[in-house]
């Protein structure tokens, strides 16, 4: 996958394709936040045009998933929390009359949900990097007996 129109359209349909987040800004963090996926995996990343350089893989795409999901989920938790202290909020959970019943969402487990959602993208995330550290990633540096045994010449 190398361009990020494509990644932020996986990535929002991965999400359930929700209404409070557009494809268009999931493009905006993928461009803003190619340096911090650099950093987690030791690559050189950039973005040249609409598209990754050089090409994501399947992998560089799930870790930079991953890195989405958990700054998203974060940023819901703190919505829930905002909603939890606002108090121009109804306090009110059951609403009932004759046949008819109402339940609004309670605000704590919606937290609870959304933290435990970050803490999985987390888990993932980690398993993502480790993975690609030990099988994918180049060595920074050579020594030993991988050192070649002939003196380079400039």
């Amino acid at each position: 996958m190398s361009s990020i129109g494509d990644f932020a359209s996986g990535v929002w349909v991965d999400l359930g394709s929700p209404s409070n987040v557009s494809i268009v800004s999931i493009s905006g963090w993928s461009e803003v936040n190619i340096g911090g996926l650099n950093i987690k995996i030791d690559t050189s990343f950039s973005i040249s045009g609409d598209d990754f350089s050089p090409s994501f893989g399947t992998t560089e795409s799930s870790i930079y998933e991953q890195m989405y999901k958990i700054q998203y989920f974060e940023q819901r938790t703190y919505e829930a929390i905002n909603g939890i202290f606002d108090e121009s909020t109804m306090d009110w959970s059951n609403l009932s009359e004759g046949d008819s019943k109402i339940t609004r969402t309670n605000r704590g487990e919606l937290l609870k949900l959304y933290r435990g959602m970050q803490r999985d993208a987390q888990l993932e995330l980690d398993k993502c990097v480790g993975y690609y550290k030990s099988n994918l990633s180049n060595p920074i540096q050579v020594a030993g007996d991988d050192a070649p045994s002939s003196p380079v010449l400039n």
